[in-house]
């Protein structure tokens, strides 16, 4: 919507999804020697539909209060959720526009250009890449109005959406905060999330240029009838299999990493 092209959208949820498949495959190794604590015995219970009734059930007992009233505070804590959600972003969006005006936001631009710009990075960006440290909708509106080639706006966005800017990480850390969930371990992934979806983003935006181009000069989104279900069709299964070849071919290096890493073990 930002970018008034729906083809960049692929791009965008290409690099997001594969950056977190990514992720996912590299945390497996992370913690294996620490043993799993349960606190209720494992049940036999396959299907997870089942499961599921069978622990809201069981809750129910536990708990010793009517269903009617328990439905009732799982609506309000959904709101109150809510609110604290909308109450961080808008307070970040008053932190960036105070640190814009004191110009600390210019100052950590310019400090990103010392880095990137040698790199051919534009200068444009660095703004919106500085705002998006804190929150990520502000900084992605200000990526997708860059007077920047496409690819680097993209690569700007990516990079804020996965990094996810201090709001959503303070969120989660309000969250968290009576659990014995590691925020540190949280903001690391978010850290290679955010690498990991600029890399993919230059891969998928190779992959799907043909079709950004297209869109940029006739919405694909403003056609009627079959025309527009066979294209969204078509991007949407070359999103699919473009993920799923990635992620095949990233399965594959770290399973052969692995069977590597364990035969040198051997040896030694």
């Amino acid at each position: 919507g930002m970018f008034n092209n729906p083809a960049v959208g692929l791009v965008i949820a290409g690099a997001h999804y594969t950056a977190n498949l990514t992720l996912g495959l590299g945390l497996r190794f992370y913690g294996r020697s620490e043993k799993e604590k349960t606190l209720q015995p494992r049940t036999k219970i396959h299907l997870i539909p089942a499961k599921a009734l069978a622990e809201m059930l069981g809750i129910v007992r536990q708990e010793n209060r009517p269903f009617g009233k328990i439905m009732g505070d799982a609506v309000k804590n959904s709101i109150n959720n809510l609110l604290n959600i909308g109450g961080f972003i808008i307070l970040f969006a008053v932190i960036i526009n105070v640190l814009t005006e004191l110009g600390v936001i210019g100052l950590i631009a310019a400090a990103l250009g010392k880095i990137l710009i040698p790199v051919g990075v534009s200068a444009s960006v660095l703004s919106a890449v500085a705002s998006g440290l804190f929150e990520m909708t502000m900084g992605t509106k200000l990526a997708s109005e860059a007077s920047a080639p496409l690819l680097q706006q993209l690569v700007a966005v990516s990079f804020i959406l996965a990094w996810s800017g201090l709001s959503v990480i303070a969120q989660v850390a309000s969250m968290i905060a009576h659990t014995d969930i590691r925020l540190g371990l949280f903001i690391a992934a978010r850290i290679f999330h955010a690498f990991l979806a600029g890399m993919y983003t230059v891969v998928f935006y190779n992959l799907f240029e043909p079709e950004i181009n297209t869109s940029t000069v006739f919405n694909a989104y403003n056609q009627t009838g079959l025309g527009t279900t066979l294209i969204f069709m078509k991007n949407s299964l070359l999103l699919f299999f473009g993920i799923l070849a990635v992620f095949i071919v990233i399965s594959l290096l770290a399973c052969l990493a692995v069977n590597v890493f364990r035969i040198f073990a051997r040896k030694m």
